[in-house]
């Protein structure tokens, strides 16, 4: 449920601002808000937001209330991120109706994919934990398995299938299970669809039917 949308210029010297926020009802009843302001350091909103976060001037703020609480309480600024940003959103990751925090980075290749962190609220509400980091075009959920999608070269879509770690931790290299990858550079390749279980080194038979619709990504 979203409770305001909110634009607002705010003129400082030789710079203008405009602030967006959003905030999100989770299951619980708990809430998080994500304010983001851009300035544009020659006076022009309307100008280049990216070039305006290359010179440092914009900036987000994630706050989360507790369900009865009075007040909001900053859980996460750019200044704990590992590196630069670019855009950052509230996402209903799991479609549970619990909100998670996705940070695009700067560090971005030629095609769709750019470095990516989600951040998941913690068990009590009162901070955020880095869930996920890697570099991906999107990051979805389905049955069994989280997917860091992106392209892999050319003419082909590689999917990477991690299972979902403990409650409270982040997901790693030991729960990447699966590659899929859609498409090749060859005739022979053109509509493949390859799954292979990286811990075995195996090519194996897609049997599951989410994952089969993953194949679709060139229909």
């Amino acid at each position: 449920m979203c409770l305001g949308f909110m634009l607002a210029g705010s003129p400082l010297a030789h710079a203008a601002c405009e602030s967006q926020s959003q905030t999100r009802y989770n299951k619980d009843g708990s809430q998080m808000r994500l304010t983001q302001t851009r300035c544009d350091t020659d006076g022009d909103t309307a100008g280049d937001s990216e070039a305006a976060k290359e010179d440092g001037s914009s900036t987000f703020v994630l706050s989360i209330k507790l369900k009865g609480g009075n007040s909001f309480r900053t859980v996460l600024t750019p200044d704990a991120l590992p590196e630069g940003w670019r855009m950052a959103k509230l996402r209903d990751l799991e479609g549970d109706g619990n909100w998670v925090l996705e940070v695009t980075g700067t560090n971005c290749g030629a095609g769709p994919n750019c470095q990516g962190s989600i951040y998941k609220p913690t068990a009590d509400r009162k901070g955020v934990y880095l869930f996920f980091d890697g570099g991906y075009a999107e990051f979805l959920r389905i049955p069994g398995y989280y997917v860091e999608s992106g392209r892999a070269s050319c003419c082909s879509w590689e999917y990477h299938l991690y299972t979902p770690p403990a409650p409270g931790k982040a997901i790693t290299q030991q729960n990447f299970r699966y590659r899929v990858v859609v498409g090749g550079i060859s005739d022979e390749t053109a509509n493949a669809c390859v799954m292979t279980d990286v811990r075995r080194e195996k090519r194996v038979p897609i049997r599951d039917a989410h994952i089969r619709k993953l194949c679709k990504v060139y229909d």
